[in-house]
């Protein structure tokens, strides 16, 4: 991998938050707790369905209930013409993880994680397959070998919980420490 840890490193954390937005789930149409999500003027069926999506992959990822709410009405109350063309543009995890970094101050309350002190196992089992997945083009992007973007996957699986949280908030010297650890240990070269 090449050692430019500054557009790489900032990319976790983005693909971490990404990784459920593309979650299919079977649910109804309500924020989770049952109670509908209202709809936004001019918002239609297509629209609804993003937002019900994009709140279950969140929740299926271990994200707190009430950031994933936050996130669905941040995104809900954009102007209508940007979520008509999240909509129309299939709405992929890496355009809703730019929202989500965007959307996460008014979101996360400061000092607290976006992820559930309360995550199961299941859910941390799919943070970490969803996040291997969502990291593998970003690291073949930066020239990592497939023996290093494997190694990468081996590291994530074993990123205790606590560090897998701090992945999930914004960008500081211990998410950048946790990354590059990761990353060097894999065949990285230091800056």
């Amino acid at each position: 991998m090449r050692p430019a840890w500054a557009p790489v490193v900032p990319l976790v954390a983005v693909a971490l938050i990404a990784v459920g937005c593309g979650v299919d789930t079977s649910t109804d149409a309500t924020t989770g707790s049952g109670v509908p999500l209202p709809k936004a003027p001019g918002q239609g069926q297509a629209e609804q369905r993003l937002l019900e999506r994009y709140y279950q992959g969140l929740i299926a990822v271990g994200t707190k209930r009430s950031v994933a709410r936050c996130y669905q009405r941040q995104i809900r109350d954009l102007p209508p013409v940007v979520l008509g063309e999240i909509t129309s543009s299939g709405a992929s995890g890496d355009t809703l993880a730019k929202y989500n970094s965007r959307f996460y101050k008014a979101c996360v309350p400061e000092g607290t994680s976006a992820i559930s002190p309360a995550i199961s196992e299941s859910q941390v089992k799919k943070t970490r397959a969803l996040l291997k997945r969502a990291l593998k083009p970003v690291l073949e992007s930066e020239g990592a070998f497939p023996n290093q973007i494997k190694c990468v996957g081996k590291r994530i699986d074993e990123l205790p919980i606590s560090e897998l949280k701090l992945l999930t908030g914004p960008r500081s010297v211990t998410t950048d420490a946790i990354a590059k650890a990761m990353f060097e240990r894999c065949g990285a070269s230091p800056e």
